[in-house]
């Protein structure tokens, strides 16, 4: 289905002006975004930038009041100019208004005409003057006082133009998804009804999550996700199991041994799982069909082994505008020679909070722009094991520790998405240590809010294919940058491979 994704702040402004305290009016606003049609043939827009929001003016209205409204014929036809001069490989135009005076946010009949008119005008007075390769869409949004709208105007075989919904995501404080009707309770999920209400059960069901990384952490975090009632799910891994990874590889055994991670956990699901839409992507995150994934998902949930991964999706995340949630485990030796277990936990809200480039927080190694995606790195980076201060060691059985940094990771990302409690964006422990270090988005602005200056967040937010995203050969455009200070704290810690 498509989507479009509204970041935190481009969400503050649009209610800002549409669902004002004493508001007695219909107010239009318009905005440029960035969009992406996804191998399943979705459209998802990204709109990401306030800057990109433009208000009007008084003047530009021809008559104004409570239930509506209408602007001069040159003022769309004036924001679809701007849009187009800048120079963008896909443009969309989105208009919002509002329905201030209704709870629940419905299309009027009145609305369904101007949108199909202008569906109209930008298809016969824009589109043909397009350059080759260039796209242009219009998306319609309303806001009501407990709910957005949005949809689309597209042709069918017949050239007829025909509404097609989509979803709203604004990824802020908590995860919210507008344009869903509430999921009827299913009796396999009774005892966690309570908990999770019909609408963030349907918003569950709907997501589409890319999960990197199907090891010892990602086949426990694929079973967790899917009760939890998520059933659309892409994992990537282009290893195949061996007999050492049986120690903590959730559900495999020696017969598997030498199939594909990603392939094995796929055809897991879906025999626990009837209606489990769980594929299998077998090859590294930064390869084509497991880039097209990460793209076209609605969150991307971190299980990953080495560093250079997790810069990887750390772009992407950012440039898409996605959600990520990460995770890593490892083992060092403390005194006495005891083994001490390490766990870590961190979230990026693209607009919302830090990326791993600007967080206050350590948040993984730092590797050298020569090192990225490197296959020689990947491959020493594997065959050094999980203890960080004898990297000769083999790999030990560290089960409850993958079961615990998975615990770690679904609570927060259920605090975020039902909006139970401020989540974590960082969560580190040790075993030796019987509190967790935990900063939650309730911590001073500057600790958990992204920079201006983050060569990631500052220039990459929301850009989507506008830029490139990074591969073999070719570093992360923020590394060419220097590396962002880190600010000294008490998350200042041991980093887990």
């Amino acid at each position: 289905m498509d989507r479009i994704r509204i970041t935190h702040a481009v969400a503050e402004k649009l209610r800002a002006l549409h669902l004002a305290p004493g508001k007695r009016t219909e107010a239009l606003s318009y905005a440029f975004a960035n969009a992406l049609e996804t191998e399943r043939g979705d459209l998802v827009v990204v709109m990401a930038d306030p800057e990109n929001v433009f208000l009007l003016a008084p003047n530009c209205y021809r008559a104004q009041d409570a239930a509506h409204l209408t602007v001069h014929p040159d003022v769309r036809a004036g924001v679809i100019c701007r849009g187009i001069d800048e120079k963008r490989k896909a443009l969309t135009v989105v208009d919002i208004h509002d329905h201030w005076f209704a709870r629940d946010a419905a299309f009027s009949g009145t609305d369904d005409r101007d949108d199909l008119r202008a569906a109209r005008l930008m298809r016969k007075d824009f589109v043909p003057h397009l350059e080759p390769g260039r796209e242009i869409h219009l998306v319609s949004i309303l806001i009501a006082r407990e709910g957005w709208r949005a949809r689309r105007v597209v042709w069918d075989d017949t050239g007829r133009p025909v509404f097609r919904d989509v979803l709203v995501d604004i990824p802020g404080d908590r995860h919210e998804r507008h344009g869903l009707a509430p999921d009827t309770k299913l009796a396999w999920q009774h005892r966690q009804s309570a908990m999770i209400s019909p609408a963030h059960r349907a918003a569950l069901r709907s997501l589409r999550v890319a999960l990197a990384g199907g090891g010892g952490t990602g086949s426990i975090m694929l079973e967790a996700l899917l009760r939890l009632g998520i059933q659309h799910i892409d994992v990537i891994d282009g290893d195949a199991i061996e007999a050492s990874n049986l120690n903590r590889l959730q559900g495999a055994s020696f017969s598997d041994v030498c199939r594909n991670k990603a392939e094995f956990l796929a055809a897991r699901a879906r025999m626990m799982f009837d209606n489990a839409d769980v594929r299998a992507i077998p090859m590294m995150a930064h390869a084509g069909m497991a880039v097209q994934a990460l793209q076209g998902a609605d969150l991307i949930i971190g299980c990953v082994d080495n560093h250079e991964t997790r810069w990887f999706l750390n772009q992407v995340a950012v440039q898409y505008a996605i959600p990520w949630f990460d995770c890593a485990t490892a083992v060092t030796t403390g005194a006495g020679g005891s083994p001490v277990f390490l766990s870590t936990m961190n979230a990026v809200i693209p607009g919302r909070t830090a990326c791993g480039h600007c967080s206050t927080v350590t948040f993984y190694e730092r590797k050298r722009p020569a090192a990225f995606l490197s296959m020689e790195t990947l491959a020493e980076q594997r065959a050094a094991g999980y203890i960080l201060d004898e990297p000769e060691a083999a790999s030990p059985s560290i089960y409850f520790l993958n079961m615990q940094t998975v615990s770690t990771l679904i609570r927060e990302l259920m605090n975020w998405f039902c909006g139970w409690t401020p989540p974590a964006i960082n969560v580190f422990q040790r075993s030796d240590d019987t509190r967790a270090e935990r900063l939650d988005l309730n911590a001073e602005a500057s600790l958990v809010r992204p920079r201006d200056t983050c060569p990631v967040c500052g220039t990459l937010l929301g850009r989507c294919q506008e830029d490139e995203l990074p591969h073999a050969g070719r570093s992360l455009q923020a590394c060419h940058k220097g590396e962002t200070a880190r600010t000294a704290s008490k998350f200042n810690h041991e980093e887990p491979s």
